[in-house]
């Protein structure tokens, strides 16, 4: 592998990430309004939070 190849793999994996740390930065403004999160926050979430959240478990 040249080194200009090695140089784009690791653009293209900067860029992933740092459009992965924008989204989840977006859920966690998003989901501040029911944090801190209990039980009965928690059976009242919208579907949108739902998913929310879902990205944290998959990770993003």
């Amino acid at each position: 592998m040249t080194a200009d190849v090695s140089v784009l793999r690791l653009q293209d994996a900067w860029r992933e990430c740092e459009r992965n740390a924008y989204h989840l930065c977006l859920a966690i403004t998003l989901l501040d309004p029911v944090m801190p999160m209990t039980g009965k926050i928690y059976t009242q979430l919208t579907d949108e939070q739902v998913r929310i959240i879902d990205q944290f478990i998959s990770g993003a």
